[in-house]
């Protein structure tokens, strides 16, 4: 009796729990997109540059701004001159104006992995993964993105 009673609640429960998860999938996607449209339209200027854009966002772990800083400065250590080769929030080249679109995401429980795909300029097949995490108040936020391991 007392199984059929947790089958029961759970078949009862299980289109709310589907309903969380779906709510979880569109808002980290939103969030996800979000970054990195406003990483690819900002003017940086140089590594350094994205590592003070990123200080100043709220959406964004600071685990991940701590590897980004020790990631690009570390490389500016090595050659002042390249730096880190390529954008590693891409894991690429960045293309000023650049638009992205969700094109996947795999929902892992702790975290969301979200898969970006360049929709401007035409042509370009250029994508990006985004791992989202939701912190303590709710909100959907960078873990890591690109070539930056987690």
């Amino acid at each position: 009796m007392k199984n059929l009673t947790i089958c029961l609640l759970l078949l009862i429960a299980w289109p709310t729990l589907q309903a969380d998860d779906q709510t979880d999938i569109n808002n980290a996607s939103q969030a996800a997109a979000k970054f990195i449209n406003e990483y690819v339209s900002t003017t940086h200027g140089s590594q350094k540059g994205v590592v003070e854009w990123l200080k100043k966002r709220r959406d964004v772990f600071p685990v991940f701004k701590e590897r980004i800083a020790k990631l690009y400065l570390d490389a500016l250590k090595r050659d002042p001159e390249l730096g880190y080769e390529g954008d590693a929030i891409l894991a690429g080249r960045e293309e000023l104006g650049t638009k992205y679109g969700v094109v996947d995401t795999f929902y892992g429980r702790e975290h969301i992995t979200v898969t970006l795909q360049a929709v401007k300029p035409a042509g370009c097949q250029h994508k990006v993964e985004v791992v989202m995490m939701k912190d303590d108040d709710g909100s959907w936020k960078v873990q890591t993105s690109g070539d930056v391991p987690m």
